[in-house]
C-alpha cells in the first residue's frame, strides 16, 4: 500500500467531512487507506459521517486521548510505505502527493515532508517551517522581536524568518498539521512521545528523527 492517511478528530465533523472528501480526490493514483481517531466521539454525528465516506476506517475513543495517544493508535494498525498525520480542519490540493512521494522516493535521507500552508485568507501560517527551539529563539518569540522583525534569520529564528515562503528547504522542525513521514521512520522511533498531550509532539518527533539520521 502506498499511503495510510491518519486524521484525529475532536467533535469539527462539518470541517472533517471536507478534510476527507479533498483527500479522497488527491488519492486517486494511487493505493491507500484512510484512518480517522475520533477522541471523544459524538455517536449521532460520528455514525452519519461514516455512511457518507464508508471507504475510511474508523478508530472509536469515549474520551479525549490527545494528540499523540490518537495517531499512535492508528499506528498500530496502519500497513502504507508512506503515513500522513492530517489536521481535520486541512484542505490539500489534488495534485499534492503525485509531487510530495515523488520526491520522497528521490531523496532517501528525507525521513518527512511538510509542505506550504495558507489559512483560509490565503495568509502564508509560518508554523509551515520551523526550527527546533532554543533559549534564544524563544526568548525573541516572548518579548515579541520575532514578530517585528518576521523576515529576520537572527530575531525570528524559530520560524526561519530568513527563508521564504516558497523555496525547497531542510528544516529543524514540521507541524503536525500535515506531516508526510517515511514508514522506516516511525518503525525506528516508535511514533509519538505519549508523554505530550497535545502541541510539541511533532517537534519531538522531528528531533528523534534527526538522531536517528534522517533529514
Amino acid at each position: 500500500m502506498d499511503l495510510s492517511v491518519i486524521i484525529v478528530n475532536y467533535k469539527d465533523y462539518s470541517r472533517l467531512r471536507y478534510c476527507i472528501e479533498s483527500v479522497m480526490l488527491a488519492l486517486q493514483e494511487m493505493s491507500w487507506e484512510i484512518i480517522v481517531v475520533d477522541n471523544a466521539s459524538v455517536p449521532f454525528e460520528q455514525s452519519a459521517i461514516q455512511k457518507e465516506f464508508p471507504l475510511v476506517s474508523w478508530i472509536i475513543n469515549d474520551e479525549n486521548k490527545g494528540f499523540s495517544k490518537a495517531n499512535n493508535q492508528a499506528l498500530a494498525v496502519v500497513k502504507g510505505r508512506f503515513f500522513l498525520f492530517l489536521n481535520p480542519d486541512t484542505i490539500i490540493p489534488q495534485h499534492i502527493f503525485g509531487t510530495l512521494i515523488p520526491y520522497l522516493d528521490q531523496h532517501p535521507m528525507a525521513g518527512a515532508i511538510g509542505v506550504k500552508m495558507v489559512d483560509g485568507n490565503g495568509v502564508f501560517l509560518p508554523e509551515s517551517k520551523r526550527n527546533i527551539p532554543g533559549i534564544r529563539a524563544a526568548f525573541f518569540k516572548m518579548i515579541g522581536l520575532a514578530t517585528i522583525f518576521p523576515n529576520s534569520s537572527f530575531f525570528n529564528a524559530y520560524a526561519l524568518g530568513g527563508f521564504s515562503s516558497n523555496g525547497i528547504y531542510k528544516v529543524g522542525a514540521l507541524t503536525g498539521a500535515f506531516l508526510l513521514v517515511r514508514a522506516e521512520v516511525v518503525n525506528k522511533i516508535g511514533g509519538f512521545d505519549e508523554r505530550f498531550f497535545m502541541y510539541g509532539e511533532d517537534i519531538d518527533f522531528c528531533y528523534r528523527m534527526q538522531e536517528k539520521g534522517f533529514e
